[in-house]
C-alpha cells in the first residue's frame, strides 16, 4: 500500500491547532526541510450531516491527508526558493471566480522558471495549465477530426458488432448498436440520423468465434499503435483494458479503434461486488502501470484516459497499517479500485480511469454516446447554496458553474425556494429532456435530500434520454448494478456517463465547481477536470468514481456528418414503423428492452391503464419497465388507501412487493396497509396474509421489509 502520512488538528484550549506539513518532498526524522511549508488544509464538512450526540462536524473531521508524492517527485534544494504553492493558491483563487487569463499568466510564469521547479512542482504546474488552455486537443485529434457518417447501424449479436465496428476507416466511422429495442432507441433519438439500417443475422453466435473474433481486433489495433508509435507520432490518449470473453469487449474495441487508444486484456471476475484477492488487484495494477509505460503514457506531465471495458472488483480495503489508530475510522474501509489503478509505487497518478457498466448491450451504448453525442442543454439541481452552517457548502455552489455554461448551451437551474421534489419532477417527468445533469445533494445511495420536507428516492432519477450525469452526493455509486440505486436507475434509463462516489467521500474530495466548469469548457476530459490535482489531499486514491468513457469530453465545433456509403455488406433500411415503440399487448413476446420501451411509452403518455394491466413478474425482466410500473402503481395504492377500499389496496400492496425496490419504501406501504386494517379491527387477518407472502419468493427487499414489519 502507497505511504501516507496523515497529521490530525486536535481542539487546544478551544481553538484549533494547525498543522503544517510539506506537500511535496520527503525527509528523515531530524532533516531540514527544504520545500516551503503551507497551512494544512482542513477536511472540510461531508454532504451528510452531524450525527446526534456528535462532536460538530467540523472538529470531527478536521482533518489532513497528504500524499507522499515520493520516487521521481523528490524535493531537491533550491538556491533562491520560488513560492511555489502561493503562486498556485493564487492560480486556484483564479479559477475559482473564472478569470482563466490571470490563471494562465501565473502559470506561465512559473513554466518560465521551470529549471528552478521539483518535478513534483512542474507536474503540477503542467497538469493546470495543459487543463485550463485545451493543451489535450493533440491526442484527441483521433477522433475529433474524423468524419461522422449520418447513419446508425443497428446489428442483431456481438460478431456483427465487432465486425461493423471493425470496419471504421481512418477518415470517417459511424455509430453501432445492438438492437436491444432500449438502449438503440434511446440513441437513435439523440443521434437524430439521416437513416437507420439494420444488419439482421438470425443465427445464434458461438461464443468461442466471438472471443476468438475480439483477440484478433484487439491484435490489430495494437499492431496499428505499434506502427503509430515507431513513426514518433504523439501518443495515443489513454489505454483500454479489455476481457475478450467479457460482455463489454464490443464496447472497449469501439472506444479503443474510435479515439485511438492500444489495447492490454484481462480476465474480469463474475461479480465486481463480491469480495476478491488481494493479489488480484495487485498483479491487475502492475500490469496496467508496466503497459502504460509501454505506450509511453507514464508522464509526468498530463493525465490519460485508462477504460476498464472488463468486470473488474469495484472495491478494495485500504491497509490500516500506515494510519494512526484514530484515523483508520475515516480513512480506511471501501475505495474504489478505479482511483487506485493508473498509479506508480508512490502514488503518482498517470492515468483516469472509467468504467463500462451492464451487459453488452448497454456497455456499446456508453461507449458509442461517448464518441457520438454531445450535450445540446443542461440541468443544474442545486441544493448548497442554502444550506445553514458551515460555509463549505456555498463553495460548491453552482452559481458561477451556470454562467461559464450558459454560454456553450441552454441552462436550467433549480435552486433555494424553487428547488424541491415536485420542481424537480415538473422539469424531469415523465419524459427526461436535458442532456446534462449536474446534482449537489445528500443522502444514501437510495435516496437524496433536498430542499423542501420531501426526499428524493430512485424513482426520481430521470429515464429516458441519453445523458451524462455528475452527482455531488454521498454513496450515489454504491453498486451501480443495482437498479433501484440513484446511480444504477440512472444508468438503466439512459445515462451514458455518470460521475460519483461509491462510499463517504467527504465533500472536499469534490473539485469545486467552477475550477471543474473551467477545465470542462477547455475541452479537458469531463473525468480529469472532476478529479483533484496532487497538491491536494484527495489526490490519493479515493472513492470517486467515473462509470463510462474516461476520456468524454465537450467539442468546440460538432463532427462533421457526411452522407456516403457505408464499408457493409447486408446493411438493409430499417423501416420508420419498426423503429416506433411496441404493443404492450404483445408484452409475453417482446424482447427485455422492447418491454421496456413499451411501457415507458405509455408511462410518458400517461396510459396508466395499459401498464397495471401488465403481470409484475413479467415487469421484473427489464429495470425501466418496473420502475415505471411501480411508479405508476405506487400512485394506484394511495388512492385506494384513501378511499378506504382495502381489499384492491391489498391487491396493489402485494403487486409493489413483487416488483421490489427501496426496502424503507416497501416498509412504508405494507405498515400503511396493516394500519388500515387495524382500524377495522382486521389486523390479525392482515398480519397472516403479510406472512403468507413473505414465505413466497419475492425480491429480498422485499421479504426484508415484510420480516422487520411483522417481527
Amino acid at each position: 500500500m502507497f505511504p501516507l502520512v496523515t497529521n490530525f488538528a486536535r481542539p487546544t484550549g478551544g481553538h484549533t491547532q494547525k498543522i503544517r506539513y510539506n506537500p511535496y518532498g520527503r525527509k528523515r526524522m531530524g532533516q531540514k526541510n527544504q520545500s516551503r511549508c503551507r497551512p494544512a488544509i482542513l477536511m472540510q464538512q461531508s454532504p451528510e450531516s452531524d450525527p446526534p450526540g456528535e462532536p460538530p462536524l467540523i472538529i470531527r473531521r478536521t482533518i489532513v491527508v497528504i500524499w507522499v508524492l515520493a520516487g521521481s517527485f523528490a524535493g531537491s534544494g533550491l538556491a533562491q526558493p520560488i513560492d511555489v504553492v502561493g503562486q498556485l493558491t493564487q492560480v486556484r483563487q483564479s479559477l475559482l471566480s473564472a478569470d482563466v487569463a490571470a490563471a494562465v499568466q501565473r502559470l506561465n510564469q512559473l513554466r518560465q522558471q521551470a529549471d528552478r521547479l521539483t518535478p513534483a512542482q512542474r507536474h503540477q504546474v503542467d497538469l493546470i495549465f495543459g487543463q485550463i488552455t485545451g493543451a489535450f486537443a493533440p491526442r484527441q485529434a483521433a477522433w475529433s477530426d474524423r468524419k461522422v457518417i449520418d447513419t446508425v447501424v443497428l446489428v442483431d449479436n456481438e460478431l456483427m458488432l465487432m465486425r461493423a465496428i471493425g470496419a471504421w476507416q481512418d477518415d470517417a466511422f459511424y455509430p453501432v448498436l445492438l438492437n436491444d429495442g432500449w438502449y438503440s432507441r434511446l440513441f437513435i433519438e439523440a443521434f437524430k440520423p439521416s437513416r437507420v439500417v439494420h444488419i439482421p443475422s438470425g443465427v445464434m453466435i458461438d461464443p468461442t468465434v466471438a472471443a476468438e473474433t475480439a483477440v484478433k481486433l484487439i491484435a490489430r489495433q495494437n499492431a496499428r499503435m505499434i506502427v503509430h508509435r515507431e513513426a514518433n507520432a504523439a501518443p495515443p490518449p489513454g489505454l483500454v483494458v479489455i476481457d475478450p470473453a467479457g460482455p463489454h469487449r464490443t464496447a472497449g474495441l469501439a472506444l479503443a479503434i474510435g479515439r485511438g487508444q492500444p489495447i492490454l486484456t484481462a480476465a474480469g471476475v463474475p461479480d465486481p461486488m463480491a469480495p476478491f484477492a488481494a493479489e488480484t488487484i495487485t498483479q491487475l495494477a502492475a500490469d496496467i502501470l508496466s503497459a502504460l509505460g509501454q505506450w509511453r503514457l507514464a508522464s509526468s506531465e498530463t493525465w490519460v484516459g485508462l477504460t476498464l471495458a472488463a468486470r473488474l472488483p469495484y472495491f478494495y480495503k485500504a491497509e490500516p497499517t500506515t494510519l494512526p489508530a484514530n484515523a483508520q475510522i475515516k480513512l480506511t474501509g471501501p475505495r474504489a479500485l478505479d482511483d487506485l489503478l493508473g498509479r506508480n509505487n508512490q502514488g503518482v497518478r498517470f492515468a483516469i480511469a472509467g468504467r463500462l457498466t451492464g451487459d453488452a448491450a448497454r456497455a456499446n451504448y456508453q461507449a458509442m454516446c461517448a464518441l457520438f453525442l454531445q450535450p445540446k442543454n443542461a440541468l443544474l439541481i442545486d441544493d448548497y447554496p442554502t444550506r445553514p452552517g458551515n460555509p463549505i457548502w456555498k463553495t460548491y455552489s453552482l452559481d458561477q458553474s451556470e454562467k461559464l455554461f450558459a454560454g456553450r448551451f441552454p441552462i436550467q437551474r433549480l435552486t433555494g425556494d424553487g428547488l424541491n421534489i415536485a420542481a424537480i419532477r415538473t422539469a424531469t417527468a415523465p419524459r427526461h429532456r436535458f442532456d446534462l445533469l449536474w446534482v449537489n445533494s445528500s443522502g444514501s445511495p437510495h435516496r437524496f435530500a433536498i430542499h423542501g420536507p420531501d426526499e428524493g428516492t430512485a424513482d426520481d432519477i430521470p429515464l429516458g434520454r441519453a445523458a451524462a450525469f455528475n452527482v455531488v452526493h454521498s454513496m450515489s455509486a454504491a453498486d451501480p448494478w443495482d437498479a433501484d440505486t440513484l446511480a444504477g436507475r440512472a444508468l438503466a434509463g439512459g445515462a451514458y456517463w455518470y460521475f460519483g462516489s461509491m462510499n463517504e467521500p467527504y465533500l472536499s474530495a469534490f473539485v469545486e465547481p467552477e475550477i471543474a466548469a473551467v477545465k470542462i469548457l477547455a475541452g479537458c476530459p469531463l473525468a480529469f477536470a472532476l478529479h483533484h490535482g496532487p497538491d491536494h489531499p484527495f489526490y490519493m486514491p479515493w472513492k470517486l468514481v467515473c462509470l463510462g468513457d474516461p476520456l468524454y469530453s465537450l467539442r468546440d465545433t460538432p463532427a462533421q456528418r457526411i452522407n456516403a456509403p457505408l464499408p457493409l455488406n447486408g446493411a438493409h433500411p430499417q423501416p420508420p414503423h419498426e423503429l416506433d415503440p411496441p404493443d404492450l399487448a404483445e408484452a409475453d413476446d417482446l424482447s427485455p428492452g422492447d418491454l421496456a420501451s413499451a411501457v415507458y411509452h405509455h408511462f410518458v403518455e400517461g396510459d396508466y391503464p395499459a401498464i397495471l394491466k401488465l403481470d409484475p413478474i413479467l415487469a421484473r425482466r427489464h429495470p425501466i419497465a418496473t420502475a415505471c410500473y411501480r411508479q405508476v402503481l405506487a400512485q394506484r395504492y394511495a388512492k385506494l388507501l384513501n378511499a378506504n377500499e382495502l381489499d384492491d389496496a391489498r391487491a396493489a400492496l402485494t403487486r409493489l412487493l413483487i416488483l421490489g425496490g427501496d426496502k424503507s419504501d416497501l416498509t412504508h406501504h405494507a405498515r400503511q396497509w396493516l394500519m388500515q386494517m387495524a382500524r377495522t379491527g382486521n389486523k390479525p387477518a392482515a398480519i397472516n396474509y403479510l406472512k403468507a407472502l413473505a414465505a413466497q419468493s419475492l425480491p429480498a427487499p422485499a421479504k426484508q421489509a415484510l420480516t422487520d414489519l411483522i417481527d
